[in-house]
């Protein structure tokens, strides 16, 4: 999947938890093994809400502006 994403005004209706729920249900029924994502570090509200989910933070990628 390329993205997920919530609209501003559906924030708070747990919309989000429930694509989780059904992105989770769909990779067990693949038998997948693990689910992995990349949130921007600016944005503190997704990173805050997966950690509350139970994800881990597994790398950090960084850069150089020249």
């Amino acid at each position: 999947m390329g993205s997920l994403a919530v609209k501003a005004e559906y924030k708070n209706c747990h919309a989000g938890s429930e694509l989780l729920k059904k992105v989770i249900e769909w990779a067990k029924q693949k038998k997948i093994s693990r689910v992995e994502l990349n949130v921007f570090s600016f944005n503190e509200g997704a990173a805050g809400f997966y950690s509350n989910k139970g994800f881990k933070e597994l790398s950090r990628k960084m850069y150089l502006d020249l």
